[in-house]
């Protein structure tokens, strides 16, 4: 239901006015018959539509009164006249009313107007507060706003737009859109136009020229502001730091690019002498087995193959059977780890066992794999086998120990000639017969024995 305020100095009037406003269903918030009291009412009961006559009693007439109502509330106003003053209804437009009435006048008259205003002003505050939005987007914006005709003249910028290029709106809106943009450049102007005609919007990127000549790079996105398709909404977005960061990329992805290459090259070279290390590995004549920290095999050549009759399978991922203490060899593998967990080499025989049970002895090198932070990931043997020569060490040991045994036992069958030669000599000495055997050698009187043996036959 709206509300109605009615301005009429004359009250008759004013109560038909009322009671005709009321049959349908109006309020009428109250009368008023002066302008003083008419502006006093308003600020009290803000109403919803003022019906005010023109002629009022007092110095106050109902234009000046309605436009001192307008400065503190925006309400239509539908102005009541008596006689039609060409004028005196001018200068009443000028208020921004809603129209007038000339009394006497019918109620369906009134009825009309009066629903004509306030629909009118109801769309007019709609626009106004969508005005408002837009403008408050449209000033506030974080990008360049322009609006422009196809023809390229400038209808409106906001703040941003001004900032971005340096120029006060006054001068941006004495110029075309066109002298905005590079020479080199005016060929994507008229490609975007020639876009926008058949897409309906174009996005493309250029650079405008700021009021310092300087060149600034920006993305613009532009559509058609209306359905004629004669005015444009450009929005411009600075893309300098993009710019730059998309260069530093590039600058970046060539260095990263050489890099790759160089490091693809070095890999390939590393590779290459891989290869050859692992050719040279392969079909080296000595064992080398590779470890971790706890002495599981990740890698055997094929030379230990050969001289343990295990397959690579049945080794790798499993603790190496070398390196496992006995009880016979516990200080020696407790001195191994005790060395090798410190970063040191150790050298020495190892004892293992083949497949077939045999007993494999092997001359064994161990060195520690350092990572980057000089931290022990693995441990590499290279070993040989010596079986061969410790069993022909083993032959020659027992053989010279064999030829000692005999040296001494030939040494003990001399030495009994010796004294038997000796006896013989001492006897035919004892009967005066010639001695037989002369000395062998210097030595055979140095054996008290036989001496003392001589005098004590000779004394008995």
């Amino acid at each position: 239901m709206a509300r109605i305020l009615v301005v009429e100095d004359e009250m008759i009037i004013a109560q038909d006015i009322k009671k005709m406003l009321e049959n349908h269903d109006y309020h009428v918030i109250g009368i008023a018959v002066s302008g003083k009291n008419a502006i006093k009412l308003a600020k009290e009961s803000c109403p919803d539509l003022i019906l005010m006559d023109i002629h009022l009693k007092g110095d106050q007439d109902g234009i000046d009164t309605v436009l001192a109502i307008h400065e503190f509330m925006d309400v239509p106003v539908i102005y009541l006249t008596a006689f039609y003053d060409n004028m005196l209804i001018e200068r009443a437009m000028k208020t921004h009313s809603y129209g007038y009435i000339i009394k006497p006048f019918k109620e369906v008259e009134i009825y009309y107007l009066i629903n004509m205003a306030l629909f009118k002003h109801g769309m007019e505050k709609k626009l106004k507060i969508s005005n408002e939005k837009y403008y408050n987007l449209f000033e506030q914006s974080n990008d360049a706003v322009f609006i422009y005709t196809i023809e390229g003249t400038i209808l409106d910028i906001n703040k941003k737009a001004c900032n971005l290029l340096g120029y006060q709106k006054n001068e941006l809106y004495q110029m075309n859109i066109s002298q905005l943009h590079s020479e080199e450049d005016s060929w994507v102007l008229k490609y975007s136009f020639h876009t926008m005609r058949r897409a309906g919007a174009v996005r493309f990127e250029t650079q405008l020229k700021r009021k310092n000549g300087s060149l600034i790079d920006v993305e613009i996105s532009a559509r058609f502001f209306d359905e004629r398709k004669q005015n444009i909404q450009g929005i411009v977005r600075d893309i300098t730091e993009r710019k730059q960061v998309e260069a530093n990329i590039r600058n970046l992805n060539m260095i990263l690019e050489d890099k790759v290459r160089e490091r693809t090259k070095r890999l390939q070279e590393a590779n290459q002498s891989l290869q050859k290390f692992s050719l040279v590995i392969e079909h080296s004549p000595v064992i080398v087995i590779i470890i971790d920290r706890n002495s599981v095999v990740e890698y055997v050549n094929p030379k230990y193959i050969n001289v343990t009759g295990y397959s690579s399978k049945e080794v790798i991922g499993k603790k190496i059977s070398l390196l496992n203490a006995s009880n016979k060899h516990e200080k020696i593998y407790a001195d191994l780890w005790n060395k090798i967990l410190k970063g040191e080499e150790w050298h020495g025989d190892l004892c293992d066992q083949s497949k077939n049970k045999n007993i494999i002895w092997l001359h064994t090198s161990i060195s520690p794999i350092i990572d980057d932070d000089f931290e022990i990931t693995h441990f590499v043997l290279i070993s040989e086998d010596v079986t061969e020569k410790r069993n022909i060490d083993e032959k020659i040991k027992k053989y010279m120990e064999e030829m000692e045994q005999f040296n001494k036992s030939m040494v003990d069958r001399e030495m009994r000639i010796i004294e038997l030669k000796t006896d013989v000599n001492d006897l035919l000495r004892e009967l005066g017969k010639p001695i037989k055997y002369k000395k062998i050698w210097n030595g055979e009187n140095m054996f008290p024995l036989k001496k003392n043996k001589g005098r004590k036959a000779e004394h008995n």
